[in-house]
C-alpha cells in the first residue's frame, strides 16, 4: 500500500481527488480524513452542566488519609 496525500474541500459529503492522483487510483482504497479543527460541537451549556456534576462528587476521606502503594494495588 502506498500513500497519497492531498487537501480538498468536501462537497455535500463528497470528497474530490486530483486529477493528477485519480489515475493512480485503483478498484480499491483507504481513505482517512485529517481535520484542522475540530468542531465544537457540544454546546456550552451540556459542558458546564456536566463539569457542575463531576465537581459535585467529592470523597470525604479524613485529612490525614492516605493511599498505600499495597492498598492501592490490592484486588
Amino acid at each position: 500500500m502506498y500513500a497519497l496525500e492531498f487537501e480538498t474541500t468536501v462537497h455535500n459529503g463528497t470528497i474530490s481527488v486530483p486529477e493528477q492522483y485519480k489515475s493512480k487510483l485503483g478498484s480499491r482504497c483507504k481513505v482517512i480524513i485529517l481535520q484542522d479543527d475540530i468542531p465544537d460541537t457540544i454546546p456550552t451549556e451540556i459542558k458546564n452542566r456536566f463539569l457542575t456534576k463531576v465537581s459535585e462528587q467529592r470523597n470525604n476521606l479524613p485529612a490525614n488519609y492516605k493511599f498505600s502503594r499495597e492498598e492501592l494495588n490490592e484486588r
